[in-house]
């Protein structure tokens, strides 16, 4: 089906980090008359997360929206992921806080991605200010997590 041969070249494009590849091939898509579905705008939004885009990831996750699709908690962790890859830690802890708000479950990943963006910083208190709201959660932090906020300390 034309949904499978356009979601993995876009796949492909995603793995190179290669976003304009991803988008026109998105547009290709809608053009052939192609209907996207969140594991397309998914897909693009990896492309972004791998470029370290995250105004782009934003635009990407704002239109899937747009046409009608509740974000999954893998769109939130690859939003949350071009954030902390484009050094924007603030974007990355609002998006989190939008996704608790949003009541969407949310994982080892969510947390330790908002870990990371602050523990790449530096920024020790904020860090670990994240891993008690995980604690608090009932999230179980994992060997990612906890190297996050010794890295932290480390970069203090």
């Amino acid at each position: 089906p034309l949904s499978a041969k356009f979601n993995a070249a876009i796949d492909a494009a995603a793995r190179q980090g290669d976003m304009a590849k991803a988008h026109d091939l998105f547009l290709q898509f809608e053009q052939a008359g192609g209907q996207p579905e969140p594991m397309t705008y998914n897909l693009v939004l990896r492309a972004c997360a791998k470029a370290g885009d995250s105004r782009a990831a934003e635009i990407w996750f704002k239109r899937m929206e747009t046409k009608g699709f509740r974000p999954t908690m893998c769109s939130y962790n690859t939003l949350l992921d071009a954030c902390a890859k484009a050094d924007d830690a603030e974007a990355c802890e609002k998006w989190l806080r939008h996704m608790i708000d949003q009541n969407m479950e949310v994982n080892v990943i969510s947390y330790a991605t908002a870990i990371y963006a602050r523990a790449r910083r530096g920024d020790v208190a904020q860090a670990e200010e994240w891993m008690e709201k995980m604690l608090a959660a009932g999230v179980e932090p994992d060997a990612i997590t906890y190297n996050s906020v010794i890295h932290a300390n480390s970069v203090s």
